[in-house]
C-alpha cells in the first residue's frame, strides 16, 4: 500500500539521489578503463608484440629470415590470426602460410589444460629443394634444431585437447635437382573434428580427414581413432583416384638399374583401402588391411629386362577387390582378382648385357625362418585373366603369338579344409590353335585334377624355338595336334598317394604332317628321308602313370594307334625308297612287352605296290604271328645295296607275297630263332642288266611259288636248318642269256661278286679263258685236264668259331613254264655253238632231296620262232647225286644263223640250210650216256675264206659225200663219259655233209610258179623300219603259199633286205609304235603281236610307253623324271632306237622271220629256206619293188 501523499519529506531526503549516482559512475569508469587498456593492450599491443617475437624468435632459432605480414588477437576470444608467414630467405622461401588462426576454448580454465576450440592453416605451401643426394635447402636448419639441447623429460605426457583442427589450400613442392624431377601436393584439405590426451575425452573417436592433388591425382584420407585409449583403436581410409603410374614410375627410374631401360607410357592406380590398427594390452597388435585397388591402362616397356630382354607390358585394367589381409597373423583373403586387356612382347636384347656385382647373400633372420616354418593361410574367391596378345621372340626364333589368353580359378586357398578349386584356361595362338583347360586343384594335398584339350595347334610354330637346343633328328614343316587328356597330378608325394602324373583314356590326333629328316649329333639316323608325312595320327584309349621321383620307370597303354596317309622319301646316297598311302594301326600298345600287340599295316609303294601286314606281335620274348600280302613291291631301288655285290643291275623287279610269317625267339643268353612263311611268293617283272653293257642277262614276267613253305631255324650254336617247300612254280615269259665260257664256268654262276674281284665283269658276252688266247684252233680234242685235288685236302680248316654251313630240305610241288626265251652261248665246244630258244613252255614234276623219285619233264619250244624245239623225260637235281634221263628234238633250225661259226671253223658261210636234230642224254650214278642225232636239209655254203681256225680238211668234198640225192645229210654223234671227270671220251664225231651245187640261176622263176607273169611275186615288201605284214603282203604270200602247197617238190628261200637310206627313219618310228604297242598290251593282258594302237590311243600309249622305257630321261630337282610334251616324248623314244647296222641285220632278219613263219602256217616248215639277210642291197636296174623288202626264190 502506498504511503500516504501528505507525510513531509526530508530535506536528506531530497539530497541523496545525486550521491547514489556517483557510487555506479566509478567502478563503470574503471571497467571501461580495463576493457580499454585490455583492448588496447591485446588487440594492438601484444600483435605487434608477438609479431616481433615470431620474427625474431623464429629467425633466432631457424637462422633464416622468418617474416609476419600481420597479427591480429581478438581481446574478446583471444582468438590469434597471423597472416603471410614467410620463412627462407627472400629469394627461396620454403616456408609461406596465407594465415593461420588459433582460438582457445575457457574450458582451458577448469580443465586446467590446454583446450583449443579452432586451428586453420589457410594456403599453406613448403617448398622442398634436393640439392645433393641428402642435402635438401633445410638442412641447415635441420642441422641447427638438432644441435640445440634437448628439453627435459618431465615424465608426464602434457595434457590437451584441440578441436576443429583444419588446413584449407595447401601446397607441398618437392624440387629434386639431382634427379631432375619435380612433384607437387596441392589443394591440400586436412581436417581433425578433435583430438585429446584428456582424462575425460580418452574415449572420444579422433575422425581426421586429409584430401589433396598429388601430381594431379586426387588423394582423400580419412579415418577415425582413439590414439590415447588403451588398444589404440585406429581406421583409416585411404582413396586414392587416377594416379599417373607412368610419371612415379619415371620418377622410380633412378633407382632402378639403369640397363633395364624401363619406359613407362601409362597407367593410372585408384585404391579405396581401409587400414585397422589396435594394440590390445595383453595381446599381440592386430593389423589388418581391406578394401580394394585398380590399376588401369598400363603400359611400360623395357629394353633389357632380366631373362626377358626388350618388353613391352601392359594391360587395360587390373582389379583388386574384397582384399582382406592380417600380415602380423600372416593370413590373406582376396575375394576377387581380374586382369583384363593384357598384352605382353617380348624380344632378344641386342648387345651383350651388364652384369652387375652378385650382393652378398645373408642369412635369414630368426623371425624370417619362423615365417618359413609358419606359412601364410591365403585364400582367392575368384582369381581371372584375360590376355589379347602375347608376343614372345627368342634370340633363336620367336614363338607364335597367343591372340587370346582367358584363365579363371575359384576358391583357392591353402587351408586343408578348403574345399579344391575350380579353375579352367583356354588360349589361342596366330596360327589358329586352340588350348582348353579346366580341373580342380587342391594346393594343401598337392593334388589336382584337370582336363586338357588341344584344337589345331599347329606344332612346326611351337617347335622351331626349340630346334636348335633339341638336336632333334627330323624338321617339322607341317602339322597340327588335337588332344584330349584328362589328368590327375599329385606333385608331392603323401602317405597315401606318391608323387605321380596319371592319363586316364586320353585321346590325341595328330593331322597334315609334313616332315623331313636331317643329321643330329645326338640321334643319328642310319638313312635321311626327303619327305616324311601322314594326313592322321590317332591315338585313343591312352592310360599312362608317370611317376615323379624315384626310378620307377613309366606305364603307359594305348587301346588303339591308326596312322592313315603315311608318305615316305628315303634317301642314302644313290638308294632311294618311298611308302606311299600307308595305313597302320596298333592295338593295346603298352610299355609292358610282355603283352601281345595287334598289328594292321596297308602301304602303297611307287609303282602301284601294295603291302599288308596283319596279326599279332609280342614283343618280349618275340612272337609274331602275321598275315602278309604283297603285290608289285618294286624291288628296282635296292639295286645300290645289291651293287657291290653282284654283277648285275637290277632294272626292275616286283615283289609278291600272300601267306602266313611266323617269328619265335626264345629266352635266355643265346635265344633260338625260328622263322616261317607259309603260302604264295613271287617275282614279277624282273630284269637283270650287264653291268659292262646293259645287256638283259635275265628276265621274266612271272616267277611264283605257290603253296610254298619255308621254316628256318637257328639256335646260335648249331648249323642252322632250313626246311624249304617252293611249293608250285610258276615262270611265265623269261628270258636268259645263258653263257658257258671257254674255261667251262656258266656265266649265272659269276652273278655274285668274288673276293678277289676288282673290275667288272661282263655276264652277256662271252669271256676269254684266263691266261689263254681268246682264239683256239679245234683241230685236236683238249688235253686232259689234271685231276681236281682232293677237296678236303684242299679246303683250309674253319676255325673253331666258324658257323657251320646250314643244312637245307628243298623240295617243290611241280614247275610251269611258260613263253621263255634263252640265248645260248656255248664257247666250251668246239666248234662253237649258239642257239635262240624262244617260245619254252612245259612242266616240271613233283621232286623232293630226301625223296628218290625223280621228276618228269616235258618242255616244248622253238628255235628262232620257227623250228619247233622238244625236251621230256625224268630229271632229279637235289639228290646226292644228279640223275637225269632227258631226250629232246629240234626241227627246222636255220644254219644260216650259224654262218660266223661255219665260217670261223669250216672257212665256209653257210648260205642256206636247215638243221633238225634229235638228242637223248642220260645221267645216272655220275655217268653220261648221249646220242645225238643231226638231219641237214639243203645245207649250201658260200665262198671259202681264209679264217685262221678253219678246218684244212676239204669241206666241200665232204658235203658232196654225205648229201644224198635229196639234198639231205644226216649225223649221229655218239657221246659218252663220266661227267664227275673232264676227261670222258667223246666217240665218234661224223660230218656228213652232201653238197648240190647250184650253177644255174632260174631267171624267172616266179613267172614259172605263177603261170605267167607275177615277177612282182619275187619280194615281199615291208613298210621302212616295219618288219611286220601288211595285207597286201599278206594276199601276196596266201597265193604264192597256195601255189608251193599244190607243188610239194619246191622250195623256197627268202633273203630279208634291209636299206639305211629307206630304214633309219622307219625304224625309229617303228621303234616308238612298238614301245606303244608294249604298253598297251602290258595293261590289257594281250599279246604284243595282237595289239594295235589306233589314232586316239596314240597320246596315252606313247606317256605310257616313254614312263616304261629304260632312257635317259629330264630329271626335275628331286631326281623324278619330267612330265613333257608328246614330241619331246616321241623324240626322245626316238633317239633312243637302234639304228645301225646291227639293227638294220636285225630288221632284215626279223622280216626273213615275217615271211617264213607267216608261210609255214601254209607250207612244211623245212620247205621255206631263209637266206642271208642283206644290208644296202643293189637292185637291179629294171626292178621298180622298193628296197625294204624279202627279197624270194624258188629251189
Amino acid at each position: 500500500m502506498n504511503a500516504p501523499t501528505d507525510t513531509p519529506t526530508s530535506p536528506l531526503a531530497s539530497g541523496a539521489r545525486p550521491t547514489q549516482s556517483r557510487r555506479w559512475l566509478r567502478p563503470t569508469a574503471v571497467a571501461a578503463a580495463v576493457l580499454a587498456t585490455w583492448g588496447l593492450g591485446v588487440g594492438v599491443g601484444l600483435p605487434r608484440l608477438i609479431q616481433s617475437q615470431v620474427e625474431q624468435q623464429g629467425e633466432a632459432a631457424l637462422g633464416v629470415p622468418v617474416q609476419v605480414g600481420a597479427v591480429r588477437l581478438s581481446p574478446l576470444t583471444l582468438a590469434l590470426e597471423i597472416d603471410r608467414l614467410e620463412v627462407g630467405p627472400p629469394q627461396a622461401r620454403w616456408l609461406r602460410v596465407g594465415q593461420a588462426r588459433v582460438r582457445p576454448s575457457l574450458e582451458s580454465l577448469w580443465r586446467l589444460a590446454p583446450v583449443i576450440a579452432e586451428v586453420q592453416l589457410v594456403a599453406p605451401q613448403v617448398t622442398l629443394v634436393r640439392t645433393g643426394d641428402t642435402t635438401f635447402n633445410i638442412t641447415p636448419v635441420l642441422e641447427r634444431l638438432r644441435a640445440r639441447p634437448a628439453s627435459p623429460d618431465t615424465g608426464e605426457p602434457a595434457r590437451f585437447a584441440v578441436a576443429n583442427i583444419a588446413v584449407r589450400d595447401g601446397r607441398f613442392v618437392f624440387d629434386d635437382q639431382v634427379l631432375q624431377q619435380h612433384h607437387t601436393i596441392d589443394q591440400l584439405a586436412l581436417g581433425i573434428p578433435f583430438l585429446s590426451n584428456l582424462p575425460v575425452f580418452i574415449d572420444s573417436q579422433v575422425q581426421p580427414l586429409l584430401k589433396a592433388r598429388v601430381d594431379g591425382s586426387p588423394l582423400t584420407m580419412s579415418g577415425q581413432t582413439l590414439p590415447f585409449k588403451d588398444g589404440r583403436q585406429s581406421t583409416l581410409n585411404l582413396q586414392w583416384q587416377q594416379v599417373d603410374v607412368a610419371h612415379w614410375l619415371r620418377a622410380a627410374q633412378p633407382f632402378l638399374p639403369a640397363e633395364w631401360g624401363v619406359s613407362p607410357q601409362g597407367g593410372t592406380l585408384s585404391t579405396d583401402l581401409t587400414l585397422h590398427f589396435e594394440q590390445p594390452a595383453k595381446a599381440a597388435p592386430v593389423v589388418r588391411l581391406t578394401g580394394q585397388a585398380s590399376l588401369d591402362r598400363l603400359g611400360l616397356s623395357a629394353t633389357r629386362l632380366p631373362g626377358l630382354g626388350q618388353t613391352t607390358l601392359g594391360w587395360q585394367s587390373l582389379k583388386v577387390q574384397g582384399l582382406d589381409t592380417q600380415p602380423l597373423r600372416q593370413q590373406a583373403r582376396v575375394g576377387q582378382v581380374s586382369l583384363q586387356g593384357l598384352t605382353l612382347a617380348v624380344r632378344p636384347a641386342t648387345g651383350q648385357p651388364t652384369r652387375s656385382t652378385p650382393a652378398a647373400r645373408s642369412q635369414p633372420s630368426p623371425r624370417a625362418e619362423a615365417a618359413q616354418a609358419s606359412p601364410w593361410q591365403w585364400a582367392v574367391g575368384t582369381a581371372s585373366l584375360q590376355a589379347s596378345r602375347i608376343d614372345v621372340q627368342t634370340a633363336a626364333l620367336p614363338w607364335p603369338q597367343l591372340t587370346a589368353l582367358q584363365a579363371q580359378v575359384k576358391g583357392l586357398s591353402n587351408d586343408p579344409k578348403a574345399a579344391a578349386a575350380a579353375w579352367q584356361l583356354a588360349l589361342s595362338d596366330e596360327h589358329g590353335g586352340q588350348v582348353k583347360a579346366d580341373g580342380t586343384v587342391h594346393l594343401p594335398s598337392a593334388h589336382t585334377d584337370l582336363t586338357v584339350a588341344l584344337q589345331d595347334v599347329q606344332v612346326p610354330a611351337w617347335l622351331k624355338p626349340l630346334e636348335a637346343g633339341l638336336d632333334l633328328p627330323v624338321a617339322l614343316r607341317q602339322g597340327k595336334v588335337s588332344a584330349q587328356w584328362p589328368l590327375a597330378v599329385q606333385w608331392a608325394a603323401r602317405a597315401d598317394a606318391p608323387a605321380a602324373l596319371s592319363l586316364k583314356d586320353g585321346t590325341v590326333q595328330l593331322a597334315d604332317w609334313q616332315a623331313r629328316t636331317r643329321p643330329s649329333r645326338s640321334t643319328p639316323l642310319p638313312l635321311q628321308a626327303e619327305q616324311i608325312d601322314f594326313q592322321r595320327l590317332s591315338l585313343q584309349g591312352i592310360q599312362a602313370v608317370v611317376p615323379l621321383t624315384g626310378n620307377t620307370p613309366p606305364q603307359a597303354r594305348v587301346a588303339d594307334t591308326v596312322l592313315e596317309g603315311f608318305n615316305a622319301r628315303v634317301q642314302q646316297g644313290d638308294l632311294k625308297l618311298a611308302l606311299q598311302q600307308t595305313r597302320l594301326q596298333v592295338r593295346n600298345a603298352s610299355t609292358d612287352l610282355k603283352q601281345p600287340v595287334q598289328l594292321d599295316l596297308q602301304a602303297r609303294t611307287p609303282g602301284q605296290g601294295t603291302l599288308a601286314v596283319q596279326g599279332e606281335v609280342r614283343p618280349q620274348p618275340l612272337n609274331a604271328k602275321l598275315k602278309v600280302k604283297a603285290r608289285q613291291l618294286d624291288l628296282s631301288p635296292l639295286q645300290p645295296l645289291l651293287a657291290p655285290h653282284v654283277n648285275v643291275v637290277l632294272a626292275s623287279g616286283r615283289a609278291q607275297a600272300d601267306g602266313q610269317l611266323t617269328l619265335q625267339r626264345g629266352a635266355g643268353s643265346t635265344p633260338a630263332l625260328k622263322a616261317g612263311y607259309q603260302g604264295m611268293v613271287g617275282l614279277n617283272e624282273l630284269k637283270l642288266l650287264d653291268t659292262v653293257n646293259d645287256g638283259t642277262l635275265l628276265s621274266w614276267r612271272q616267277l611264283a611259288l605257290n603253296r610254298a613253305q619255308f621254316d628256318w631255324q637257328d639256335d646260335g650254336q648249331k648249323a642252322p636248318q632250313l626246311n624249304a617247300d617252293l611249293g608250285q612254280i610258276q615262270l611265265a615269259d623269261f628270258f636268259g642269256r645263258v653263257i658257258v665260257n671257254a674255261d667251262g664256268r656258266l656265266n649265272l654262276a659269276q652273278i655274285v661278286k668274288q673276293a678277289s674281284q676288282t673290275e667288272p665283269t661282263s655276264l652277256t658276252t662271252p669271256q676269254a679263258p684266263t691266261g689263254s688266247p681268246t682264239s683256239t684252233a679245234p683241230a685236236s680234242p683238249a688235253a686232259p685236264a689234271p685231276a681236281a685235288p682232293n677237296a678236303s685236302a684242299a679246303a683250309p680248316a674253319s676255325p673253331a668259331s666258324e658257323r657251320p654251313t646250314p643244312v637245307m630240305d628243298l623240295r617243290w610241288q611241280g614247275i610251269t613254264l611258260a613263253q621263255g626265251r634263252v640265248d645260248f652261248t656255248d664257247l666250251f665246244i668246239k666248234p662253237n655253238y649258239s642257239a635262240n630258244l624262244t617260245r619254252i613252255g612245259g612242266t616240271v614234276s613233283a621232286v623232293a632231296a630226301r625223296n628218290p623219285e625223280p621228276a618228269t619233264v616235258d618242255i616244248a619250244g622253238s628255235v628262232d620262232d620257227a623250228a619247233p624245239l622238244k625236251i621230256s623225260g625224268r630229271i632229279h637235281p637235289l639228290g646226292p647225286t644228279l640223275f637225269t634221263d632227258i631226250q629232246a628234238s629240234a626241227k627246222g633250225v636255220e644254219l644260216t644263223r650259224l654262218s660266223p661259226y661255219a665260217a670261223r671253223y669250216a672257212g665256209y658261210n653257210i648260205d642256206k640250210g636247215s638243221l633238225s636234230m634229235d638228242v637223248s642224254y642220260k645221267v645216272d650214278g655220275g655217268k653220261l650216256a648221249a646220242e645225238n642225232r643231226i638231219f641237214l636239209d639243203q645245207l649250201t655254203f658260200g665262198e671259202r675264206n681264209n679264217s685262221p681256225d678253219a678246218t684244212h680238211l676239204p669241206v666241200q668234198l665232204a658235203v658232196a659225200l654225205l648229201k644224198n640225192s635229196r639234198g639231205e645229210i644226216d649225223i649221229n654223234l655218239p657221246i659218252s663219259g663220266s661227267i664227275n671227270d673232264p676227261q670222258f671220251s667223246v666217240g665218234g664225231i661224223l660230218w656228213k655233209v652232201v653238197v648240190n651245187l647250184v650253177t644255174k640261176a632260174l631267171t624267172a622263176p616266179f613267172s614259172l610258179l605263177m603261170g605267167g607273169g607275177g615277177e612282182e611275186m619275187s619280194f615281199v615288201a615291208f613298210a621302212p623300219g616295219s618288219a611286220v605284214l601288211d595285207d597286201t603282203a599278206r594276199k601276196r604270200l596266201d597265193a604264192l603259199g597256195a601255189k608251193l602247197a599244190d607243188k610239194g617238190g619246191l622250195k623256197l628261200d627268202a633273203t630279208g633286205w634291209a636299206d639305211a637310206g629307206s630304214d633309219t627313219e622307219g625304224l625309229r618310228d617303228e621303234h616308238v609304235r612298238q614301245l606303244m604297242r608294249a604298253a598297251k598290251a602290258k595293261a590289257t593282258g594281250q599279246a604284243v603281236e595282237d595289239t594295235e594302237v589306233a589314232p586316239a590311243e596314240e597320246a596315252q600309249w606313247l606317256a605310257a610307253a616313254y614312263k616304261a622305257a629304260d632312257i635317259k630321261k629330264p630329271r626335275n630337282l628331286v631326281g623324278l623324271a619330267k612330265t613333257l610334251p608328246p614330241a619331246e616324248m616321241k623324240a626322245l623314244l626316238r633317239a633312243s632306237a637302234p639304228t645301225g647296222n646291227e639293227a638294220l641285220t636285225r630288221l632284215a632278219n626279223q622280216r626273213g622271220n615275217a615271211v617264213k613263219a607267216y608261210l609255214v602256217q601254209k607250207v612244211p616248215a623245212d620247205r621255206v629256206l631263209l637266206t642271208a639277210s642283206k644290208l644296202n642291197p643293189e637292185k637291179a636296174a629294171d626292178d621298180k619293188g622298193p628296197v625294204t623288202r624279202v627279197q624270194l626264190g624258188v629251189k
